[in-house]
């Protein structure tokens, strides 16, 4: 088995979206700085934008959206949000900033080699 990484851009505006292909098809990615919760939130949807997790809650060095069953969309990996410094890797809620300046965010997944 071949672990691969996709690296997913962040960026410091306070709602963003993308299109990225994962596993052969397109997905929508809504991130977005919940201000009274003091954290980022991700939406995931399918390319027709049929929703598939909205308003999840970003955790550092967890695997992001394990508990939602992917492999019903065709996602066999995890999303997830590694420091780049240790030092920060509880500080995500500080601010909005911090995330895209500290953080990666990446999608793993295995395919036979």
């Amino acid at each position: 088995m071949t672990t691969n990484f996709i690296e997913m851009p962040l960026s410091d505006e306070l709602v963003y979206r993308y299109s990225i292909p994962l596993e052969g098809n397109s997905w929508q990615l809504k991130f977005y700085w919940v201000k009274r919760a003091k954290q980022w939130h991700m939406d995931l949807r399918q390319e027709d934008q049929t929703p598939v997790v909205l308003g999840y809650a970003l955790v550092p060095q967890f695997p992001i959206l394990e508990d939602v069953p992917l492999e019903l969309y065709g996602l066999t990996g995890r999303f997830v949000l590694m420091p780049v410094n240790i030092a920060v890797a509880t500080s995500l809620s500080q601010d909005s900033s911090v995330m895209p300046e500290f953080f990666k965010l990446y999608y793993m997944y295995e395919t036979e080699a």
